[in-house]
């Protein structure tokens, strides 16, 4: 068949279809430019193009010269990214939390970017692989002096990853060699390799209960730089012939360089605890299955309600329980029992706790040691000196 040369004139709006066109009937080169224009294309080519799922190592959009590299769909709702046949990325946009998973190998592991949805919150995860820590690193001037790098890791150091006890570290990179710096402990312990300087306030205080709770806030500022006596295991105000039982001198909140007792992030007795405060640890059941690329991981007591139940639903999602460690981590032995804090019985989780900064009616920082502002009315140990005077009726004393 001859093929005929349309001229632009020749061109209706929408004339042009898809069923109008019969493979190889027109040329591209007998059709001058700018003769086809959008208007004139109606139902040409905009029609949705269905493409197959596709996989990793061969996905369903792709370059012509690199073929395991592109875009395929890995399930109902999903996009993922692929690169010379690996996994890269996925999207995901399921019912679920919306999120973005970065290099996800499947055994839960990744970097992990959560849209707030069902109930939870926007999030950043990063988990390390089986039997590895994860880590945050932070490179200033792109790394060029020694001391540029820094890492804050859940376990080990970028020297050595391996997985640990519960804790968080701080670690630089300084004479070839990377050192922890700081170490928060899951028992809340924090370790400093330098100095922890407190700027601006200079005295050691400690949490002491009133003996009679105060009347008004009022009388909380009242009794800012007031001596206070033990009267049994709680405070009252200093009185006249009292000086050799005065402890300290009540401090307001967040004037004082350390304040031992302030359990303010959680009520004191949450865990259960021996005669010398040492908390007390219960063996237990851990549970991992693996969902969508991420893994979830509860004691087998705390289960959430869409946790696997069936034999079906466990078998399709990896699903195990175990008693022990299953390798070596940190002070742990592979085969040693898994423990964990053990719940005070009287301990009520939907109870509203409120720190003892926040009820100072109930409770008094006393300062014990340092550098502390007094009142002239003050019942006053002629053991402590007076360094100067401050304003009318106040002077700054050393305490011991």
């Amino acid at each position: 068949m001859s093929k005929t040369t349309i001229p632009t004139a020749g061109l209706a709006d929408s004339a042009v279809t898809t069923a109008k066109i019969t493979d190889g009937t027109i040329a591209t080169a007998d059709i001058a430019d700018s003769a086809v224009t959008l208007a004139k294309t109606t139902g040409v080519g905009t029609d949705l193009q269905a493409v197959a799922d596709g996989s990793a190592g061969s996905p369903s959009i792709a370059n012509s010269g690199d073929t395991n590299t592109g875009i395929f769909f890995p399930a109902a709702d999903k996009v993922g990214i692929t690169t010379a046949g690996n996994l890269h990325t996925t999207f995901l946009g399921d019912g679920s939390q919306q999120q973005i998973q970065h290099g996800a190998s499947g055994g839960g592991d990744g970097i992990f970017i959560k849209a707030p949805g069902n109930s939870n919150a926007a999030s950043i995860e990063s988990i390390g692989n089986e039997g590895k820590g994860a880590f945050l690193f932070q490179i200033q001037d792109q790394g060029d002096d020694n001391g540029d790098y820094w890492s804050v890791a859940s376990a080990g150091n970028p020297g050595n990853n391996n997985a640990d006890d519960g804790k968080i570290l701080w670690a630089d990179f300084d004479a070839g060699s990377w050192d922890i710096e700081l170490k928060l402990e899951a028992s809340g312990a924090l370790s400093a390799e330098g100095a922890m300087n407190a700027n601006t306030t200079v005295d050691y205080a400690e949490f002491f209960e009133w003996k009679t709770e105060l009347a008004s806030n009022d009388k909380i500022t009242e009794t800012y730089g007031m001596t206070v006596v033990l009267d049994g295991d709680k405070v009252r105000l200093a009185e006249a012939g009292e000086e050799a039982k005065v402890i300290g001198v009540v401090r307001p909140t967040g004037t004082s360089a350390c304040v031992g007792g302030a359990h303010n992030n959680k009520w004191k007795n949450k865990f259960s605890r021996n005669v010398w405060g040492e908390i007390e640890y219960e063996n237990y059941t851990q549970v991992n299955w693996i969902k969508d690329g991420q893994k979830f991981a509860y004691a087998k007591d705390l289960l959430p309600d869409d946790a696997p139940k069936t034999d079906e639903e466990k078998a399709a999602v990896n699903y195990e329980e175990r008693t022990v460690y299953k390798r070596d981590k940190g002070s742990h032995k592979k085969g040693d029992l898994l423990m964990r804090k053990k719940l005070n019985p009287d301990y009520d989780p939907d109870r509203v706790y409120v720190g003892r900064d926040k009820r100072r009616k109930e409770w008094a920082i006393v300062g014990l040691l340092g550098q502390v502002p007094i009142r002239s009315t003050a019942i006053v140990p002629t053991s402590w000196t007076k360094m100067k005077n401050i304003e009318t009726g106040l002077d700054l004393y050393f305490i011991k």
